[in-house]
């Protein structure tokens, strides 16, 4: 079966209107009338999609976004000798970190064991 058309979906739509129309009047529909509405020549045309389709592709602005992400985009080899560069940075950060909080739980351990120096200092003065 052959596919239909946008016009002749259109057209087919149009004659079934008519003829509900027509059935539900009691008016039956003559050839010249059939002819009549479709000679109207009130179609959407190949020609007038792909006018309009020339116009959605090439929009200005945006061909102009899609030049300006090609220009600026990075691609994948930037991305990994940047991550390269960074790479070390931030295994020095994370290092720096880690001693960071050892150093604090080491402060930490030496107040409870001042403070437990007091209390026995304390008991022995009395």
């Amino acid at each position: 079966m052959k596919k239909e058309s946008a016009l002749e979906k259109s057209i087919r739509r149009v004659m079934e209107e008519v003829l509900e129309d027509v059935l539900a009047s009691k008016n039956y529909l003559t050839k010249d009338d059939l002819e009549d509405v479709l000679s109207s020549k009130n179609y959407i045309t190949k020609g007038d999609l792909a006018s309009a389709m020339e116009n959605v592709v090439k929009w200005p602005e945006f061909e102009y976004a899609i030049r300006d992400l090609k220009e600026t985009m990075v691609t994948k080899e930037e991305f990994y000798q940047r991550m390269d560069l960074l790479e070390p940075m931030l295994t020095e950060f994370r290092d720096f970190q880690r001693k960071n909080a050892l150093t604090g739980k080491q402060l930490c351990d030496m107040d409870d064991k001042i403070a437990d120096h007091e209390k026995r200092l304390r008991v022995l003065e009395v």
